[in-house]
């Protein structure tokens, strides 16, 4: 008898810890596989630039998709922590696909993955609107109705849906009240903005907004002000002018349109630029030149840049520059794969890349920007060509510069470039050091 209750005992003490063992036990019998690293941090872009507007009485923009470009490889050079985390996705919206319902689908569909660790850049270059006490961006196909823009409350649907940490950079008029704010950094101290602030974001009038622990923010302009933008500069692309002066922060030169390896809002050195430091940088720049475009355009410019929160040490930006190294230029093959990248780049008519590798203001800079023109001359977007010829490559003695003499290197088609380029001859392609980095000029002889 003892002996069978005891037995039942055991069976029972079995039985209990093998339903215990089930409740702890992960599911694996539907494919639910646990995160390897729970802590691990993913970062996700949506950038968006709206120029062209379906509307024909909204004046279109040059400046949104080039912008755009400048952002995309400001954060396509991001490594972050001792992981040199990048971008798991940047993706883009420009002109024509950038709706209401595409942009806030996209907002979705891009960072549905993201969980409370992960970090999301929502990034807009556009027009912008302020009615009623409200401010609005302005979509691909905006039109008179408010209901058509995107408002304050809509995108915040939108954003606070995804878990973790959500960074916006705005880049369109009036778009501060996007963060309630319609004050002036530079004119409060620090105690007294921080009070303005809280009780900005529970007046009514301006709903609810993209701020709290989850939002890093910086935008254009107060709520009340209008964000300045050159929309044609000869030998340059258009810009806006805080996109420029963050991407600029982040180690963009605009004069040579190309990427450094600096950080020029970094003040402690830490190879890292948070928003504070974007900010400070962004707001000393803009003061600079203000008067300058006063002078310059003949009229009244006032914008203030905004952030939040106040005094953010959030990383903004964070560049690992031990993994960008210099190509070498000892070998042939190495001279080559410079030389097939340029026109590569030009074959491929990004026009952006081609001038990157020349030295600023040279000849062959001049003869990428009058491509450029021929081609939007000839109005044809589909247009096709290529180059071809031999490589007749010579390194001089003292190895100061590098020669690449380039024989009957002809543009094959289409003809109607022929008017627009000389290509008879031979070119000789000069390869210099600028900066540490080396550039390309080009001269042309007679044979």
């Amino acid at each position: 008898m003892r002996s069978t209750k005891f037995l039942l005992f055991l069976l029972f003490v079995i039985m209990l810890i093998f339903l215990i063992g089930c409740m702890t036990t992960p599911n694996i019998l539907n494919n639910e596989e646990l995160p390897t690293n729970p802590t691990s941090i993913s970062y996700r872009a949506l950038l968006v630039g709206v120029g062209e507007y379906q509307t024909y009485n909204i004046a279109d923009l040059s400046s949104p998709p080039y912008d755009v470009e400048r952002v995309e490889k400001i954060l396509e050079l991001c490594h972050f922590g001792p992981e040199n985390i990048t971008f798991s996705s940047i993706e883009t919206l420009i002109n024509g696909q950038a709706n209401k319902s595409n942009i806030l689908q996209s907002i979705t569909s891009t960072f549905y993955q993201a969980d409370n660790n992960d970090i999301s850049y929502f990034y807009f270059t556009g027009h912008g609107s302020y009615t009623n006490n409200c401010s609005y961006l302005c979509p691909y196909d905006v039109s008179g109705n408010t209901s058509s823009a995107i408002s304050v409350s809509e995108l915040e649907n939108a954003l606070s849906a995804i878990p973790g940490t959500k960074v916006v950079i705005l880049d369109s008029c009036f778009s501060g009240g996007f963060i309630g704010k319609n004050v002036s950094l530079k004119k409060e101290s620090q105690k007294d903005f921080n009070q303005n602030i809280i009780q900005v974001f529970f007046e009514k009038q301006f709903g609810r907004n993209i701020t709290g622990s989850q939002y890093q923010v910086i935008t254009a302009s107060k709520s009340s002000q209008t964000a300045f933008g050159v929309e044609t500069q000869p030998g340059y692309n258009p810009f806006s002018l805080m996109t420029l002066l963050f991407c600029e922060s982040c180690g963009y030169d605009y004069l040579i349109d190309s990427y450094k390896n600096l950080l020029p809002a970094d003040i402690n050195n830490d190879e890292i630029v948070s928003l504070q430091e974007a900010y400070d940088y962004i707001q000393k720049e803009m003061d600079e030149l203000l008067p300058l475009l006063e002078a310059q355009f003949n009229m009244e410019v006032k914008q203030d840049i905004q952030a939040y929160p106040l005094g953010s040490t959030f990383t903004l930006i964070e560049r690992d520059f031990g993994l960008e190294e210099e190509p070498e230029l000892s070998t042939e093959e190495a001279i080559k794969s410079i030389i097939q990248s340029f026109y590569q780049s030009i074959e491929e008519k990004k026009w952006n890349d081609a001038k990157n590798y020349c030295i600023y203001n040279s000849d062959a800079f001049f003869d990428i920007c009058d491509l450029e023109n021929c081609i939007e001359s000839i109005n044809n977007s589909t247009i096709d060509f290529k180059f071809i010829g031999s490589w007749n490559i010579i390194i001089d003695e003292n190895n100061t510069h590098t020669e690449v003499h380039l024989i009957d290197f002809p543009i094959v088609e289409p003809f109607e470039l022929y008017d627009c380029l000389n290509v008879g001859g031979y070119v000789v392609i000069e390869l210099k050091q600028v900066n540490g980095e080396w550039k390309i000029d080009v001269y042309r002889g007679d044979y």
